[in-house]
């Protein structure tokens, strides 16, 4: 029997509780308890472990859950933990840029919803390694049960900081796809096979190569941006910090949120490093991103006699 941990703002509760009944009446366990973890001891491990038991995770998606900390707290963890996601919309709402790829369920017709709910649960759930996901309740252990905005923030930094920020089995609702492990029905190999020939056949076509004259040179660069917010070691966020691009000799500081941004002339999504550095109290940060990703996070260390 399928099982999914539910994420939803409280007050769609209503507008998604027909759904959840027929989901049910179909033999799908679906768990939505969450309310009883947060504000008790170590409640961001507890979620995590509880998001971890379960198969898949069904996103219940609107304007309120978009403002939502905790909502954005259950998502972020699920992409840590690569679980399969499922998004149900209940609104117009646009999703954040890291799930925007997901082609979302409508909720407004509930027995189409449902039943491409139970198509999707019929896809084999990959888990991520044993060791992965204890890496991920290791992180959620050491943030301190605060209020829900400190935790996510803090969450965000640790996620992004070891890149899991990234979709993991995110189901593609209608399609035989998923996001890491790729898999396709045998009756459609000859039409993938085919969309490959093309697709290399158009790419030669386009590229100069075969006459001599392709360089790196001729990459298209486009005008991209760049940011994100920097924290400290409480989740704190740092104003001053002066945050640079060697490689394009670019300089800026944080405001007091502690947020940085650069326009870049570049090729499309460059991964380009970036250097953050404060007074000689912090021990300088390095790391890497990617042109076009205005939502970067990462933390910079105090030093410590």
């Amino acid at each position: 029997m399928p099982n999914a941990f539910l994420s939803y703002a409280r007050t769609d509760l209503e507008k998604v509780q027909p759904l959840l009944a027929e989901l049910a009446n179909k033999g799908m366990s679906i768990w939505r308890d969450q309310e009883k973890i947060y504000g008790g001891e170590q409640w961001p491990k507890v979620l995590g472990e509880a998001i971890d038991q379960h198969d898949y995770f069904l996103l219940s998606w609107s304007k309120d859950a978009a403002l939502s900390h905790f909502v954005e707290l259950e998502w972020c963890t699920a992409l840590a933990l690569k679980k399969t996601i499922i998004p149900i919309r209940l609104d117009n709402t646009p999703f954040p840029a890291v799930l925007r790829s997901l082609e979302a369920i409508e909720a407004q017709d509930q027995a189409k919803a449902t039943v491409r709910i139970l198509e999707a649960t019929q896809h084999p759930s990959p888990q991520a390694p044993h060791a992965h996901r204890e890496a991920v309740l290791r992180q959620l252990e050491t943030i301190p049960h605060a209020e829900p905005e400190r935790v996510l923030e803090r969450a965000r930094v640790l996620f992004e900081q070891q890149g899991w920020m990234v979709q993991g089995n995110a189901y593609q609702a209608g399609r035989d796809l998923h996001i890491t492990n790729v898999t396709f029905p045998i009756s459609k190999m000859s039409l993938i096979a085919g969309m490959v020939l093309l697709s290399i056949i158009a790419i030669w076509v386009a590229v100069p190569w075969w006459n001599g004259t392709f360089t790196g040179k001729d990459a298209a660069l486009m005008e991209q941006e760049l940011g994100g917010s920097i924290y400290n070691e409480e989740g704190m966020p740092m104003a001053g910090v002066e945050v640079s691009l060697p490689k394009y000799q670019k300089i800026t500081r944080t405001n007091n949120q502690g947020y940085w941004h650069f326009k870049i002339q570049g090729p499309k999504q460059e991964s380009v490093e970036i250097l953050a550095q404060k007074n000689p109290d912090y021990t300088p940060s390095r790391t890497s991103g990617t042109l076009g990703n205005t939502n970067m996070s990462f933390l910079m260390d105090a030093k410590h006699p």
